[in-house]
């Protein structure tokens, strides 16, 4: 490859490919890892693309990429609707799960972890 095109494409498509990855996903440090990923993924393919249009294939690349991030974020939060049956154990309870007050404090104790998470 040629170091001093991939530097060009690099320094004339950053900034588009890094907007639309943070317009995409609302959080600076992962439209970061999507940028880097997007320019990771040209290095790689870099032979097979033709080259006029390499900007459209990075801003292809970058929202597949961005689309993705956004799914196993979903599917990571669909599994904090329902109490870690290990948790349910540890809770000073006589028969752990069987109170509905204590799958609720469970359920409210994980979400705010997860919101503890995302802050982070």
């Amino acid at each position: 490859m040629d170091h001093e095109l991939f530097t060009a494409l690099l320094e004339g498509n950053r900034d588009r490919v890094y907007g639309h990855a943070l317009y995409c996903l609302r959080n600076p440090e992962d439209a970061q890892d999507v940028t880097q990923e997007t320019f990771v993924k040209l290095w790689d393919k870099f032979e097979d693309i033709d080259h006029a249009r390499v900007p459209a294939w990075l801003m292809r690349v970058a929202h597949n990429l961005c689309i993705d991030l956004i799914r196993r974020r979903r599917s990571q939060r669909k599994n904090f609707g329902y109490p870690d049956p290990d948790a349910l154990e540890r809770l000073p309870s006589k028969r752990p799960g069987h109170d509905p007050q204590d799958r609720l404090h469970l359920d409210q104790q994980q979400r705010a972890l997860l919101d503890a998470m995302e802050t982070l």
